[in-house]
């Protein structure tokens, strides 16, 4: 292993690296940071630590840090940074990493004491040692052209010693970043197209930026959309031309002749549904695993400026009634049923709230999309850990966030940074277990959150409400029914 050598301090008073690459962080538009504390990247969050403009969080772990920034950024569409020790720590952040870049997150990795030679992080789309701190603007330059991807950007930087210590100029030169326009010729023909054919839409959890935008394509075509988990809500459930959830409840009555499909919806190859009829992919691409068409378009720009480029060249639909679905709250039973359960979120957390919610994932992530009605994209649904997650979305976004987990999905690293740091967090645990060997309300307090164990649906639409009320961290340990999930799938 090929160690650094020995730094020349920078003099008394003058800026390292550390400072300015800090000030770079802060204009690129990162305002968390997301650490795990350490002797290699100490100046680095010495500098950091003294900026205003910039929060910094200590995390208890680095997969913490990495699923903590990830849904930092998703949640406020703005670049996130992760400060790690070494890049020993990278292994352990991997997950959170694959899952930022999966999903389209922004998020810049720094860490100290680069290996020669190493292949350090395979999630990332920029993935480099710095052993000169004149590679800097360059390697800047190329995270800041990164940034106007749709698809998400995931940058690490393993920063030596000698960068992070010695005196250091760097001098930021603005990149103007391009993205693609669509070509007006294509949209004209486009919008013709499903004008004149039998359509349906699919929207992925990319379009859940502009989904007041797909509401208005779906109405001004009358086309059914059919929405992936990922994108619950991204399109009214309770809207006439919804069409359900792919892979739950999702069905078209009638085939279409043109599938345009938006945001990069997953598709799985044996689904069935791109068969027979012509693809329109909005971006440019379609998912890995995804059953190639007979027929594709692939229509370059952002989803946001192809969708209102139609809308443009469309006459306006009429705007639909939302009916809102509330599931019937069941005679009260021994333990809480699932049934129950979701009535009372639907209720409390969806219709009388601001809150943003996440489920997942697992059973937890299924009865959030089969049994939620929602009008707008206010559910999160992962396959990582997402309690962990809705720490970093609280506390980037200053709301608070309802996170639905299983009762294995809980960590007490997670406990600790929303206590540390104030997150607004409230975690509704769903203590499946016949005979619980975990308190989670107990464990909870003992970590600085308040924690209450519920048994009763009876009591549900008030606890509920309290965890909502004030600031800060609460945790519910929901003792289920062990047969309620099955009862509510069957009554379903």
């Amino acid at each position: 292993m090929d160690h650094d050598p020995p730094p020349n301090p920078a003099p008394g008073g003058a800026h390292t690296a550390s400072d300015p690459l800090a000030a770079w962080l802060v204009a690129f538009g990162v305002r968390w940071v997301f650490a795990v504390r350490g002797e290699g990247i100490e100046p680095l969050w010495t500098a950091l630590s003294g900026i205003t403009d910039l929060s910094l969080v200590a995390c208890q772990n680095e997969a913490g840090a990495a699923y903590c920034a990830s849904e930092a950024s998703l949640a406020t569409e703005a670049p996130v940074a992760v400060l790690l020790a070494d890049p020993s720590a990278l292994e352990r952040a991997h997950p959170g990493l694959c899952a930022a870049r999966r999903e389209g997150a922004r998020v810049i990795v720094l860490s100290g004491r680069p290996f020669a030679g190493s292949a350090l992080c395979a999630a990332a789309d920029l993935d480099v040692s710095v052993h000169d701190s004149g590679a800097l603007p360059g390697l800047l330059q190329r995270i800041e052209l990164g940034r106007g991807r749709d698809s998400g950007f995931v940058a690490h930087l393993a920063l030596s010693s000698p960068v992070l210590r010695e005196r250091a100029e760097l001098v930021r030169t603005p990149v103007q970043v391009h993205r693609a326009e669509p070509d007006p010729r294509v949209l004209a023909d486009l919008a013709r197209r499903l004008r004149s054919r039998r359509c349906a839409l699919v929207a992925g959890f990319g379009a859940r930026g502009c989904h007041r935008e797909v509401r208005a394509l779906a109405e001004a075509l009358s086309a059914p959309v059919l929405v992936t988990a990922h994108a619950k809500g991204v399109f009214p459930d309770g809207h006439p031309l919804h069409a359900g959830v792919l892979g739950i409840d999702g069905a078209l009555r009638t085939r279409p002749e043109t599938l345009l499909l938006i945001g990069s919806p997953h598709i799985d190859a044996d689904a069935g549904i791109l068969q027979g009829c012509d693809v329109v992919a909005v971006p440019a691409e379609l998912p890995a695993g995804t059953l190639q068409p007979r027929a594709l378009d692939l229509v370059s720009g952002s989803v946001r400026s192809v969708v209102t480029g139609l809308l443009d060249r469309l006459p306006r639909g009429r705007e639909a009634e939302i009916e809102v679905r509330s599931l019937p709250l069941p005679a009260p039973s021994r333990r809480i049923s699932h049934a129950a359960l979701m009535a009372s979120v639907q209720r409390v957390c969806v219709e009388r709230s601001a809150a943003r919610l996440m489920a997942g994932p697992g059973p937890a992530a299924d009865l959030a999309v089969r049994h939620l009605s929602l009008g707008t994209p206010r559910l999160r649904v992962g396959t990582g850990p997402l309690g962990t997650g809705a720490v970093g979305a609280a506390l980037a976004t200053g709301s608070r966030v309802v996170a639905l987990v299983g009762d294995g999905g809980m960590h007490e690293q997670e406990l600790l940074t929303a206590a540390r740091h104030g997150a607004a967090t409230t975690w509704l645990v769903m203590n499946e277990t016949v005979h619980p060997s975990v308190d989670y309300a107990a464990w909870a307090e003992a970590q600085g959150v308040p924690g209450r164990t519920l048994w009763s649906d009876l009591d549900l639409d008030d606890a509920l409400r309290n965890t909502l009320e004030g600031g800060g961290p609460r945790l519910l340990d929901l003792r289920m029914d062990p047969d309620g999930r099955a009862a509510l799938s069957a009554a379903s």
